[in-house]
Parts: C-alpha cells; sequence; structure tokens
C-alpha cells in the first residue's frame, strides 16, 4: 500500500494561465553607490516612468527608489 504524498494530489497543468498586463518603463538617475565596512549600498532613485499595456495604462512619479546591499561576497540582496 503506498500513501499520495501532497504533491501527488496537485493537478497537472502544461501551461501557466498568465497573460500580458503592462510593460514598464523607469526612469532612474544614476546609481549611487555608498561603500560600507560590509559591503557596498547602492541606491537607485526614480524620476519618472511609464505603464502601457492592454489592461494598463499610467504614469510613475519621481521619488521612489530601490536599494541593493552588494555583499563583500559579491551577492546582492534587495
Amino acid at each position: 500500500m503506498t500513501t499520495a504524498t501532497p504533491v501527488d494530489q496537485l493537478p497537472l497543468i502544461d501551461a501557466l494561465p498568465v497573460e500580458h498586463l503592462f510593460d514598464m518603463h523607469v526612469n532612474l538617475q544614476p546609481v549611487q553607490p555608498i561603500a560600507t565596512s560590509v559591503g557596498t549600498r547602492m541606491t537607485f532613485i526614480t524620476t519618472g516612468g511609464v505603464i502601457d499595456g492592454p489592461k494598463l495604462q499610467g504614469e510613475l512619479l519621481p521619488g521612489g527608489g530601490d536599494w541593493l546591499f552588494v555583499g563583500s561576497d559579491g551577492v546582492g540582496r534587495v
């Protein structure tokens, strides 16, 4: 007698049910690297951009951003 695992109970699919919603184009200021004792902090500031697609359209406003830390091991962490 074999018992079914949770994975065996999942339905099989041959394609993901996805559709294209939009493309996003983001304008960024030049990266600002900040050296630290354990790696480099890299800041990316948004100056604007556009979202355009069949399901969503819009404008990105300036002021957002993202921060990436690159450790001495060379691995980037958001």
